[in-house]
């Protein structure tokens, strides 16, 4: 499981701006309680990305730490910049901003 497979497809989509409307459109389409986690697996290998359940698992994981406080040294430094710079900086963030961090939720998605 590798929680660089996800950043390397986030950052796709960043860079990317017909990638990124093609993917938002997808999980825009999904039923308001659907899990976009199969949605977002079949998009990512369908374009090429190595993306796995258990990195997505990894991924959701390393923010919910996040979110608690929970990282050691060396994940702080991965999550602020390593996977594309989505966290911005190592300041606390609002609660607010964490709860959007949530990939297990379609607005997560929509909102890179």
């Amino acid at each position: 499981m590798s929680v660089e497979n996800v950043g390397g497809f986030i950052q796709a989509l960043q860079q990317d701006a017909a990638l990124k409307q093609r993917f938002q459109s997808s999980i825009a389409a999904l039923p308001q309680d659907a899990d976009p986690a199969p949605h977002i697996l079949a998009f990512a290998q369908a374009e090429g990305h190595a993306l796995e359940s258990s990195d997505l698992a990894a991924f959701d994981d390393l923010l919910t730490r996040a979110r608690n406080d929970q990282l050691t040294d060396a994940e702080l430094d991965k999550v602020n910049g390593g996977i594309g710079g989505i966290f911005g900086s190592a300041r606390p963030c609002p609660d607010v901003v964490w709860q959007r961090l949530d990939p297990s939720k379609p607005e997560f998605w929509l909102g890179l």
